[in-house]
């Protein structure tokens, strides 16, 4: 014989409770949970250098969650980062995305064989097309903003080899002029061809990009003006990257449109570098209405 067995019916107000509780966990962490990037409209100072803020107090924060590159070579085995939180703030004139996420090392200090932590935020350039969030395509190209935490480095061989007499290049022992140039392109061509990632106005730590695939990355040739600047705390990156909106007539990223964001994370301690990097696919981004 059996028996059947109902279950005691709960109190009317365990549904308040469940529902009080959910909505607890949903605010937890400042302006809360998202199930998209949000970038809230601010009336005050846009915190475009600091990533710290009081502000991002406030900013819904969405977890994205973050696979190795292996389509192209150099391919990156197996990722080091799985999630970065994501919080996003606008004043109607330029747009900010504060990254956070959990790493063991901090890594600002490059050599020959170690490498910098270093993050970026990708954006498509039209409003119509999606491009591939793989850098882009041949026809639908992106913006892409990066960081890199050694560019925050102003003494990087003093740093790492502190009782080091100093060293000069031979360029810089020639005359100026002609001699010069000739022994700068010989020693640092990089420096004398102007490369973006060499030579950035102000020793800034953030540089915007244009690409359209593989391959094609390329200074935006002051297309938009970026700030940002990242800090490291207890085991927590935390690093802002901020754009100019540009024209809101055609701009993705004019308040009151909904467009798209993708993040990528180097983790220079992992051998992280170029295209060996844990990136997200396209991320859903909501530019609240209410700018200028």
């Amino acid at each position: 014989m059996t028996s059947k067995h109902r279950s005691a019916p709960r109190p009317r107000g365990w549904v308040w409770l469940v529902g009080l509780l959910a909505a607890a966990a949903s605010v937890g962490c400042g302006g809360g949970r998202a199930d998209h990037v949000i970038a809230r409209r601010v009336e005050g100072e846009l915190p475009r250098m600091d990533p710290v803020a009081a502000a991002w107090d406030d900013a819904p924060e969405f977890e994205a969650t973050l696979q190795p590159q292996n389509v192209v070579a150099p391919q990156l085995a197996e990722g080091s980062v799985s999630r970065v939180r994501v919080r996003a703030l606008h004043d109607g004139t330029w747009v900010a995305v504060r990254l956070e996420w959990d790493d063991a090392t901090d890594d600002h200090n490059v050599t020959t064989s170690t490498f910098s932590d270093a993050c970026a935020v990708q954006f498509p350039t039209g409003r119509e097309v999606r491009p591939s969030p793989m850098m882009g395509n041949d026809g639908a190209p992106v913006d892409i903003v990066y960081f890199r935490a050694a560019w925050q480095t102003t003494d990087n061989m003093g740093e790492l080899y502190p009782n080091m007499p100093p060293i000069y290049h031979p360029a810089e022992a020639a005359a100026e002029g002609e001699p010069r140039e000739q022994m700068a392109l010989q020693y640092q061509p990089a420096t004398h061809a102007g490369n973006p990632t060499v030579v950035r106005p102000d020793g800034a730590s953030v540089v915007a990009f244009s690409a359209a695939g593989f391959g094609s990355l390329s200074p935006t040739e002051g297309h938009f003006a970026v700030q940002g600047h990242g800090e490291y705390r207890e085991g927590h990156w935390y690093v802002v990257l901020a754009r100019e909106i540009g024209d809101a007539s055609s701009a993705p990223l004019a308040p009151g449109q909904r467009t798209a964001v993708a993040v990528a994370i180097w983790n220079g301690s992992h051998g992280e570098v170029g295209s060996r990097k844990n990136r997200s696919d396209w991320l859903d981004l909501e530019i609240e209405g209410g700018g200028s």
